[in-house]
């Protein structure tokens, strides 16, 4: 193969730039159209439930106690004090939406599911197989038990024991730039 060479329109940095910006696109939309196994709660959520808190630029916390939500902002994640929304999504999938959309940050913002009362805390291969999945249009995304997402985020799982010393699923936790949707999912097929 040839070496590649600067274009006449441009560096070789901004071909390359083009083609990787190519590449990506492409994942993403054929990502899209994959459909996700969605980690399931214990007992649906009859409702929504929506907390809502002031966060600034020293970085604070938001809970939904209920379900077993933190999100956690890194101090300079926000440049000004903005009102947060976290909205637990009715039904068995793990799924959140979050406000206001389109908020972008500039640090990191942890999203941490406790695994408690899901249905794989006792499913210690999936440590390694859970993901924070970005749902462009939220609960639209979402077919039964499956979502189709855009973005997948590595989630970091814990492995604790229970109170009869067992080893259980405890928490998992995923890092987002920018807020919308949210989903937990699962790798396994």
């Amino acid at each position: 193969a040839a070496p590649a060479t600067p274009t006449a329109s441009g560096s070789l940095e901004s071909t390359l730039g083009s083609l990787v910006g190519t590449v990506t696109t492409t994942a993403s939309s054929v990502l899209s159209e994959l459909l996700q196994p969605a980690v399931a709660r214990e007992t649906p959520l009859r409702s929504s439930i929506t907390v809502s808190k002031l966060i600034g630029p020293k970085g604070g916390v938001i809970l939904i106690r209920q379900t077993g939500l933190a999100v956690v902002f890194s101090p300079g994640a926000l440049l000004q004090e903005t009102r947060i929304t976290a909205t637990a999504n009715p039904g068995s999938a793990i799924s959140y939406d979050f406000g206001p959309h389109g908020t972008q940050f500039h640090a990191p913002v942890a999203i941490i599911q406790n695994l408690a009362n899901t249905e794989i805390r006792h499913e210690l291969t999936q440590a390694n197989n859970l993901f924070g999945g970005y749902m462009p249009d939220g609960v639209a995304d979402m077919k039964a038990d499956s979502v189709s997402v855009s973005e997948l985020h590595r989630a970091t799982t814990v492995v604790g024991r229970d109170l009869l010393g067992r080893p259980v699923l405890t928490s998992s936790t995923f890092f987002v730039s920018h807020f919308s949707g949210y989903i937990l999912i699962s790798g396994r097929r």
